[in-house]
């Protein structure tokens, strides 16, 4: 049974909510090892830090909220995040441009081993049931105009979210920074997006050479 009309915007809310706790799991599982939970301070960091992750992620959905993209970039971001949660809960690795590179450099067989009952669990919960929400909830846009101006204004509430959360936080969230640097690769998915965009734009900041004749003397 289908639920009521919702929004693009509210999608993108609850998306983003969902992947900012669940996918996240990791993430604070480590800052409860590192002691940042605990009293009143540690639940005001907590708050401060699902408010950075629930407006990252809406200020990066938000741009896809249109009728032909928005379901399948959230859908898209579900996989993303549930794979890197897995992989991160399991293995202890972190998603930063150099474990994209060896993901991209792995061949079939590599990928088999690395196949698991808890990697399905992990994709049932984390991405193919809430895709299944996703993809039989009505969804209203409006004209290109009014679902620009309502874009807008997400993007600008968000924005405004992030950068009071970051003010909140600022003196532990940088000290933990400092500290643990591993900690902004555990930002999930958006360490993921954010190594993709590293690698793809890798080409554009090697400076153009000249090439070098060598070996004009060889017989």
């Amino acid at each position: 049974m289908r639920g009521r009309v919702l929004p693009a915007q509210a999608v993108v809310a609850v998306a983003a909510l969902w992947m900012a706790i669940a996918a996240n799991l990791p993430l604070w599982r480590r800052l409860l090892a590192l002691d940042m939970l605990a009293g009143v301070q540690g639940v005001l960091f907590a708050v401060a830090m699902l408010a950075i992750l629930w407006a990252g992620l809406t200020l990066l959905l938000g741009a896809f909220a249109w009728r032909f993209s928005l379901k399948p970039v959230i859908t898209l971001l579900l996989l993303v995040g549930a794979f890197a949660s897995h992989f991160m809960s399991s293995y202890g690795v972190v998603v930063d441009p150099g474990m994209v590179t060896n993901v991209l450099q792995t061949d079939l067989n590599e990928a088999g081993a690395l196949f698991s009952g808890q990697l399905v669990a992990a994709l049932l919960w984390l991405a193919v049931l809430p895709a299944v929400w996703l993809w039989r909830q009505p969804v209203s846009y409006g004209s290109v105009r009014r679902q620009l101006g309502r874009n807008l204004l997400l993007a600008v509430s968000s924005a405004a979210l992030l950068c009071a959360a970051v003010l909140v936080a600022f003196q532990p969230l940088a000290s933990l920074m400092r500290n643990h640097k591993d900690i902004r690769y555990l930002l999930n998915p958006l360490a993921s997006v954010y190594a993709l965009a590293r690698l793809a734009a890798t080409p554009l900041r090697h400076s153009p050479s000249a090439l070098v004749r060598v070996g004009e003397d060889a017989q």
